[in-house]
């Protein structure tokens, strides 16, 4: 190694404990930033060239650089998002983290070979802004540079299964192999971009389904988890609630709808419109039924769910009877005590006189 090199190294070494503290405040400052944005990332890792690894560079490459300040890997961090567009997120919150030196930075993402796949990151080199933070008597901490990379979880993977391969090497391997590994960049490549579309047309499908609730328009909303939540967020069933709370002057306690859910699916319930129907038709058989089930009764706690609940046994009651019944209680209670259960609910309902069917 020259003299140059070895001044290089000198360098190097001398400002480890820099390279320690500007690797510790990326990582803080970019794990802080995501979390303002709401936004949940696959990992964000970081490290500082090991002094092998950097002695190593510096006999191949060291005639590039005047200084350690030219030298922008010594620090390195990286942000592994789930989805390809959520890289451009990222990479926003970086620019207003970060000082950009933009004539360094390089969007790997616009390479074409069809090989490259692991490597199409977004990197940036950047510095600290004094702005932000500065360290007295350590003039370094703002003026080195670092690269913070961001990509997606399966160009991530790719990338590290290729580096334990040797691909990325000076070893040149056999052609079958590096055939197959182009072929597999491929499919990689593809599955990424494929579940990026998914995960837009899935959040298309429910800014769809949340404008359609909003506008009354249930008979083009399928009944699934999203929109029956989206459907209730709208409180259906909050002023049947509170008729059926007035009954003991009861507190209405907020409990998960999810098993009235999966109720209405094996009812067969497949349009937003047929719950609300079920709704503006059984209300008044739920509130008297809610009468009978509660009089001479001190109960003062109510569930969330005890309007939906209700509608949905005075439906059961009127057009499926006792049999109806007592599959509710198997889909709500695993079956135990169905038939009991079944045949109580048919005397509360003679007693707020609904008729069952036969």
């Amino acid at each position: 190694m020259d003299a140059h090199n070895e001044m290089l190294v000198e360098q190097f070494e001398e400002r480890i404990p820099v390279f320690e503290k500007i690797k510790e405040y990326a990582l803080d400052r970019i794990k802080k930033g995501l979390k303002e944005q709401n936004i949940t990332v696959a990992g964000v890792e970081g490290r500082v060239k090991k002094l092998d690894s950097f002695k190593g560079k510096m006999e191949l490459k060291g005639y590039k650089y005047d200084s350690i300040y030219d030298i922008t890997d010594c620090v390195g961090c990286r942000v592994i998002t789930f989805y390809a567009h959520e890289v451009d997120k990222v990479a926003g919150i970086i620019g207003r983290l970060f000082n950009v030196d933009w004539s360094d930075s390089v969007d790997k993402r616009t390479i074409q070979d069809s090989d490259r796949f692991g490597y199409l990151s977004l990197h940036y080199i950047v510095s600290i802004p004094e702005s932000t933070m500065t360290i007295e008597g350590c003039p370094d901490f703002n003026k080195i540079r670092f690269e913070i990379q961001m990509r997606t979880i399966l160009q991530h993977m790719w990338s590290t299964a290729n580096h334990d391969t040797g691909y990325k090497s000076d070893i040149q391997i056999p052609k079958q192999y590096s055939r197959k590994l182009a072929q597999l960049a491929g499919l990689m490549e593809m599955a990424d971009s494929q579940y990026d579309e998914l995960i837009s047309d899935i959040e298309n499908y429910r800014r769809n389904v949340k404008e359609l609730i909003s506008s009354g328009d249930l008979e083009n909303v399928d009944l699934d988890w999203d929109a029956f939540q989206n459907y209730l967020q709208h409180d259906p069933f909050t002023g049947l609630n509170k008729r059926i709370a007035s009954i003991n002057m009861a507190e209405i306690q907020e409990t998960t709808p999810y098993p009235y859910f999966e109720v209405l699916k094996r009812l067969g319930i497949e349009k937003l419109s047929e719950l609300e129907e079920m709704r503006e038709n059984y209300s008044d058989d739920a509130y008297r039924l809610a009468v009978a089930q509660l009089s001479g009764t001190d109960l003062d706690i109510l569930s969330s769910n005890v309007g939906l609940q209700n509608v949905i046994l005075s439906y059961l009651i009127r057009e499926k009877g006792l049999k109806g019944l007592i599959d509710y209680y198997d889909i709500t209670k695993g079956g135990k005590n169905s038939v009991s259960q079944a045949e109580r609910m048919m005397k509360l309902a003679e007693k707020a006189n609904i008729t069952p069917a036969e």
